[in-house]
């Protein structure tokens, strides 16, 4: 097999790993669908910040760390991948370390 043979077999196997990483991300963004999690109304929001506001919890700081524990999820899925891929093209370029 040639160098270019092997060079586009190493990049069709980082393709592979970088899509399954998305795929893994589209499961986490379907994970909640509207049609089992009914969204909240603006009203219930309201009442869930007055409940919340009276345990001297904001609302906001409940929004955020939903949103951190969304992303560190998303983020880690992502780094992984990219990780993956680079250390595979490094070790393709013959410049790894170890």
């Amino acid at each position: 097999m040639s160098n270019d043979d092997h060079q586009r077999l190493a990049q069709i196997a980082r393709n592979e790993k970088l899509l399954e990483a998305l795929q893994s991300i589209r499961q986490w963004c379907e994970a909640y669908p509207i049609t089992v999690f009914t969204p909240l109304s603006k009203e219930q929001l309201g009442e869930a910040a007055i409940v919340l506001g009276e345990h001297n919890i904001a609302i906001d700081a409940l929004h955020a760390e939903w949103a951190r524990h969304l992303l560190d999820g998303i983020g880690k899925i992502a780094r992984e991948a990219l990780d993956e891929t680079a250390l595979d093209e490094t070790a393709e370029d013959g410049t790894a370390s170890g």
